[in-house]
């Protein structure tokens, strides 16, 4: 069904399955149904369900694949930013808001459960739980029996166990409070450069970035991939115990160096790999290339 974003209808294309918002052309005198995904077509696979959450501006497209296409939106400010999500080891069946929630049926071992969104969790098909006295035994994870579980507690990775057969895990100490489930990837890249001040003709035209500066808000880890290799620009531990957790960091982390490529190589010059649990807010990218034609 088409769905109300500030006052604009947004429903999928029956021709070409694209999402679409119906908008009114002052300067025509008529509606427009401009195309939502233009820039960024591969993301969409039939949608089967949509809903959009307020609260965080985004607009949730389930494709016929079980991965989600999210759109994060502005109107005002003219901004439209596209995303994949995808569940570990699942198939997202439908998506629907309830009480400002947003609740997911997903498909999965030959199950079909319920779940929703949770800030602070940074886990997927995740549980907690609470023990004032403390335990080394958790239990409620019989739906991912076989499964390498991450445990956390308190921000800090307390053990990466597999539930036995009665969905129950043993860490090696005591904790009070659990939050257990199955990590994922964090994958962000840019596009390729494309240098408009030198002939058309890519061949020959040599490059490497020289720097980029990332600007992350209350970010806990920052892993970067360059080169086939990934370096961790955070945490930075001057002035800091290694055995504490690192204290989110809002600034500027920079990355330095990078590989020539002669302008034939479609590869990214960096990409954020991160697969630890904790926050990460990415608010922009700033490059810095050299060119040698």
């Amino acid at each position: 069904m088409p769905i109300d974003v500030d006052g604009v209808t947004v429903f999928i294309g029956r021709r070409n399955g694209m999402p679409r918002q119906m908008v009114w052309a002052f300067e025509e005198d008529a509606y427009q149904a401009p195309d939502l995904a233009l820039l960024s077509p591969h993301l969409i696979g039939a949608p089967r369900g949509v809903c959009y959450d307020e609260s965080k501006r985004l607009i949730y497209f389930v494709n016929s694949d079980g991965t989600i296409a999210a759109l994060t939106v502005y109107r005002t400010e003219e901004v439209a930013a596209w995303s994949r999500l995808s569940i570990t080891d699942a198939r997202v069946q439908s998506v629907a808001q309830v009480g400002g929630e947003t609740y997911l049926v997903v498909h999965c071992n030959g199950q079909t459960w319920l779940e929703r969104f949770e800030d602070g969790l940074f886990l997927d098909h995740a549980i907690t739980g609470a023990n004032e006295g403390g335990a080394s035994e958790w239990g409620g994870l019989s739906h991912l029996i076989g499964k390498t579980v991450t445990a956390t507690s308190a921000g800090v990775v307390v053990g990466t166990v597999t539930p036995d057969g009665a969905g129950i895990i043993r860490l090696d100490s005591d904790v009070t409070q659990i939050i257990a489930g199955l990590t994922f990837l964090r994958l962000i890249a840019p596009l390729p450069p494309v240098f408009l001040q030198v002939p058309e003709r890519r061949a020959g035209q040599h490059w490497r970035l020289v720097q980029a500066r990332f600007m992350v808000h209350e970010t806990q880890s920052l892993g970067v991939e360059i080169g086939g290799f990934v370096y961790n620009l955070l945490p930075q531990r001057e002035g800091q115990a290694v055995e504490r957790v690192p204290s989110p960091v809002s600034g500027i982390a920079v990355l330095r160096g990078g590989r020539w490529s002669d302008g034939t190589d479609q590869t990214p010059p960096w990409r954020i790999w991160q697969d630890s649990p904790g926050p990460l807010t990415l608010l922009g990218v700033e490059q810095e290339i050299a060119i040698v034609t």
